[in-house]
């Protein structure tokens, strides 16, 4: 009996077009620039920042632990770049790094009906996100008016572990009172969300959605176990109206 289900966010719920990454570098180097903290040019500056993010990258994507926004930049101003730096200059750097990805990001049109016919089941609904800034994560749920939907809400940046350690769903499924055989994951990664719902022991869809780019830098041991023990989705959607008769069919114990 299905009481709940648990979705990721970015690329199942929202999703960019482009990951503006050369655009996020130029509002670190732009407020450097205007505020003379560096002389050198945007070519150099973006490999020095690409180093010291593949450090953090590295560091997050191996253990399955967040590295906050916060903390990488930090780096790069203190140490890669070592200029005297206040904290109030980093926060406005991310806020309008943050900016570029609320004002780009868009919402697959299948996502909010299905939200709302989730709701007159009477389902609990969850929010597991990979994210390495929460409030990056809160803005883009009040840009599409869908945090109501949902009764609870994890970022990785707060219990600093990522999907697909499934100790972040344990964590969530303790806190709403669900069990993990009355509970689904939806996701759009194989290596991420399903992985995660295999090793909780709960029912997974994969939702194919456009712009699904699976990350290459997804490189922890427990990655392996996929190939390993070939692990597959329960089940398979291209909309996320799908869900419904999913759910209804294990309820109605035909599945």
């Amino acid at each position: 009996m299905i009481k709940g289900v648990i979705f990721d966010f970015f690329l199942t719920l929202v999703y960019l077009k482009s990951k503006y990454e050369e655009e996020r570098a130029r509002v670190i180097y732009d407020y450097l620039i205007s505020r003379k903290m560096v002389s050198l040019n945007f070519e150099k500056f973006f490999n020095i920042m690409k180093d010291c993010y593949t450090k953090w990258r590295r560091i997050k994507y191996e253990n399955l632990i967040e590295v906050s926004q916060y903390m990488w930049i930090a780096d790069l101003l203190v140490n890669f770049l070592q200029l005297q730096i206040k904290m109030n200059d980093i926060m406005e750097i991310i806020k309008r790094r943050n900016m570029i990805i609320v004002n780009n990001a868009e919402i697959y049109p299948d996502v909010i009906s299905t939200l709302e016919k989730l709701k007159e089941m009477k389902l609990l609904l969850i929010l597991i996100t990979n994210t390495d800034d929460s409030d990056l994560a809160f803005k883009l749920l009040d840009k599409f008016h869908i945090k109501s939907y949902f009764d609870f809400i994890v970022t990785s940046e707060y219990v600093n572990m990522r999907k697909p350690d499934p100790n972040i769903v344990k964590y969530a499924l303790k806190h709403v009172d669900l069990a993990p055989e009355n509970t689904i994951i939806v996701g759009d990664s194989m290596k991420d969300d399903i992985l995660c719902g295999y090793l909780a022991n709960i029912r997974t869809v994969y939702i194919d959605r456009p712009y699904k780019e699976e990350n290459p830098y997804l490189n922890a041991p427990l990655y392996k176990k996929i190939e390993i023990e070939n692990i597959k989705p329960d089940f398979r959607i291209q909309s996320l109206e799908e869900l419904i008769s999913i759910i209804k069919k294990i309820n109605n114990k035909k599945v």
